[in-house]
């Protein structure tokens, strides 16, 4: 049998190829991890939204930058109405991150759906690609066929606030009109949410009468001929003891 010797400088180089070359690969063929989203905590009063997620930092030896892409949809996940960025930093333990969003839609109006993609950024110059997006949370909405209501329900805003109502109304009802104060349509406008859901956006309103703006929404009965009307109040004012006075009186 004949054995062939290889130096020694030799096998040194091989090895420090290889090493190279492995942790070349390594750093430039990063794998973003793909969200968990472990818990979505809505405020139906504030309408502001608490997301937490996490970051999967558990698989990676060393520190490193990674950039967060939030979505918020609507409309069965065809209408985006945020996508905003987090950054943070991977390390050897999973960690759990938190992010806040304030919609301007009431919650109640109709369902709103979350996911979460990863960018890693590691120390060469090439990064990774965006990963896969999570899977979708959501918070689903009273636009579900068994309540009629207007939202937001008497709220309190500044003057020159825009304020987005809706009204939702039970399976077997259709919308006739929706309404705010004496608004044209210069400065409001109506699109539909659901199927039993309509907004209506107010521009830049008004202070209020003591008593506060009256929004509404005319509902037709099927079968037969009745008409229903459910509203909500607004109150607009300067200042909070404005706010407080109207609620007292």
């Amino acid at each position: 049998m004949w054995i062939i010797q290889i130096p020694c400088c030799l096998l040194a180089i091989l090895d420090l190829y290889f090493l190279n070359h492995l942790t070349h690969s390594q750093e430039t063929a990063l794998l973003s991890p793909t969200p968990q989203i472990h818990r979505l905590t809505p405020n139906f009063i504030s309408d502001m939204l608490e997301v937490e997620w996490y970051d999967g930092g558990s698989v990676f030896l060393e520190e490193m930058d990674a950039t967060w892409q939030i979505q918020i949809l609507r409309k069965e996940l065809t209408e985006e109405v945020a996508l905003e960025t987090y950054h943070s930093k991977l390390s050897a333990h999973k960690k759990l991150l938190h992010w806040t969003w304030t919609s301007d839609l009431p919650f109640n109006c109709t369902t709103h759906y979350v996911r979460i993609r990863c960018q890693l950024h590691g120390n060469t110059l090439e990064e990774s690609k965006w990963g896969q997006w999570s899977q979708v949370a959501n918070i689903t909405g009273k636009d579900t066929g068994s309540t009629t209501q207007m939202y937001p329900i008497d709220r309190m805003v500044q003057v020159g606030s825009d304020v987005t109502f809706c009204c939702v109304w039970k399976n077997g009802q259709s919308l006739i009109s929706v309404h705010y104060a004496d608004c044209s349509t210069e400065w409001c406008w109506t699109s539909p949410l659901s199927e039993r859901s309509m907004l209506i956006h107010v521009h830049n309103v008004r202070a209020s009468i003591q008593s506060g703006n009256n929004a509404w929404c005319n509902l037709q009965n099927y079968p037969g001929p009745d008409e229903v009307l459910t509203g909500t109040v607004l109150f607009v004012g300067c200042k909070y003891e404005e706010f407080v006075w109207a609620f007292l009186h």
